[in-house]
């Protein structure tokens, strides 16, 4: 769908809606997975080096764009 949103729209679907949808459910779970980070962790201005490391070897692991590969790697 992000490679040609023209024929997507031609074909029915609300691409600003899919969007908007997909922007809030990633916002979501990168708010759920700070809440339960959050309490594992102390919380302190540089929290965010060691979370970005980890989650760039689950990535690196499981292979972009691969929730199941993802799942593995985490």
């Amino acid at each position: 769908m992000i490679h040609d949103p023209e024929m997507s729209r031609a074909l029915g679907v609300n691409v600003d809606r899919f969007y908007l949808v997909t922007f809030t459910l990633g916002c979501f779970l990168a708010a759920l997975g700070g809440s339960f980070t959050a309490p594992t962790v102390s919380v302190v201005p540089g929290l965010g080096v060691d979370v970005i490391v980890l989650s760039f070897a689950v990535v690196v692991i499981g292979g972009l764009g691969s929730l199941p590969g993802a799942a593995l790697g985490a």
